[in-house]
């Protein structure tokens, strides 16, 4: 039996059971006696203030990816085994992408999946989504294309099971028992797939949804006018647990079984972006949105998109799409004492790697990993213009010479691999 519970914004109960203290560095308040983290990014500088890697990272290392007929890489989406990495490439236009695995030395393993319509096969354009679940060594793979098919392998690369998820054009999926699926929908904009009805929806294998987590706030009805996106969910392991935060909401929830467990609450302020609410396209300009992209024991990770410029049009009626543009920073929440850092990171390990590639685009993966994955022609070229300006780190030359004799233009990518710290520096 299909069971639906109705989304409402539990900040104002929060708020009201918890501590009275106006001070802005109030960072916890209780319900029902739980303390719950108050995640204040109304508090975040505009600006972003440039560390380091040593700030948050004790050391990198460069692993190569093995490059082979077998397993060449054009371009990459990756994710994290408790053992290996998980990689998937596009090969040409139009046909179904590869996914590889490969140790964490580097050494090709083995491809995961097929190209075709059998059992363990795909003919997706590209990989959507892939998780680890690591208490049952279980590798969830996403294809496009393939809708509504779902594939989970083993440990050696065998298909384990194939499900059947009933939302469409969704990515965050999260398998919490033997027969029990969570997906994360949409809280934002006008409604035009079952994806846009609800924050989230559990069903199992063979589709059937058994509860939704029912989304309540809506765009005005006989309204065309512009409402923003409100940003993707995240839908996330941690500490053994899924966790799940839906942009229109403002409270991060820890999943047990069908249960929702507030773990905490974002404090906005004026300028995060309106949400269902119709708004002239130009005031989208200036507000912004924030996505989680890691938590760690002492840290919350998080990425604020502001967006800078705007060309929305009505291509039909409440219908827009256009371009825009945004600046992307990183975000530190301290769990321990509530403060909020807005940091641009820069390469002071190394010595080789440019500015513009240093900060973006690193990942904060769910089992603990901390990455980026660079090209080999930009890495060579890095390296090159490095040696001969003498820029690299005096610790780390013999290595990065080494490194430049292993790879040229062609091989594949290179893995950079950060030890975190349990304690950043900033």
């Amino acid at each position: 039996m299909k069971k639906t519970i109705a989304l409402l914004s539990i900040a104002g109960l929060l708020f009201a059971c918890g501590p009275k203290s106006q001070n802005d560095s109030e960072i916890f308040t209780t319900i029902n006696g739980q303390k719950i983290s108050l995640l204040r990014v109304d508090l975040a500088p505009d600006s972003a203030t440039t560390v380091g890697w040593s700030a948050l990272f004790e050391d990198v290392e460069m692993i190569p990816l093995e490059t082979s007929e077998e397993c060449m890489i054009m371009n990459s989406q990756t994710t994290f085994t408790d053992h290996s990495l998980i990689l998937s490439t596009q090969i040409g236009m139009g046909d179904p992408c590869r996914v590889y695995e490969f140790g964490m030395d580097g050494r090709f393993i083995r491809e995961i999946g097929g190209t075709g319509k059998g059992p363990g096969e795909h003919t997706g354009y590209f990989m959507e989504d892939a998780t680890y679940h690591p208490n049952e060594k279980l590798l969830k793979v996403q294809f496009n294309g393939i809708y509504p098919h779902i594939q989970y392998f083993n440990d050696v690369g065998q298909l384990f099971e194939e499900i059947d998820c009933p939302v469409e054009l969704v990515q965050d999926v999260a398998r919490l028992e033997d027969d029990i699926y969570v997906v994360a929908g949409a809280l934002a904009g006008r409604p035009e797939y079952l994806r846009d009805s609800a924050s989230l929806f559990w069903f199992n294998k063979t589709g059937e949804i058994i509860k939704t987590l029912e989304r309540v706030d809506y765009p005005p009805k006989n309204s065309s006018g512009y409402t923003p996106w409100g940003g993707r969910a995240a839908l996330y392991q941690y500490d053994d647990n899924w966790h799940f935060h839906n942009p229109g909401d403002d409270t991060v929830y820890q999943l047990e079984g069908l249960n929702l467990i507030p773990q905490a609450i974002f404090k906005y302020g004026e300028k995060h972006t309106p949400i269902n609410k119709i708004i002239d396209p130009q005031a989208w300009v200036g507000t912004y949105s924030v996505e989680i992209i890691g938590e760690r024991e002492a840290y919350w990770i998080l990425e604020k998109r502001v967006i800078t410029k705007q060309k929305m049009n009505e291509y039909r009626p409440g219908q827009w799409g256009g371009e825009y543009g945004a600046d992307y920073f990183n975000l530190i929440v301290d769990k321990t004492n509530g403060a909020v850092y807005n940091v641009k990171l820069t390469d002071d390990l190394l010595g080789f790697v440019p500015d513009d590639y240093s900060s973006e685009g690193i990942k904060f993966d769910p089992l603990g990993q901390t990455y980026r994955i660079y090209q080999a022609l930009d890495v060579v070229e890095w390296i090159d213009k490095g040696l001969e300006e003498g820029s690299i780190a005096e610790k780390k030359l013999a290595k990065v010479k080494a490194l430049r004799d292993k790879i040229d233009e062609e091989s594949n990518p290179v893995l950079f691999l950060f030890k975190e710290r349990k304690e950043y520096k900033i």
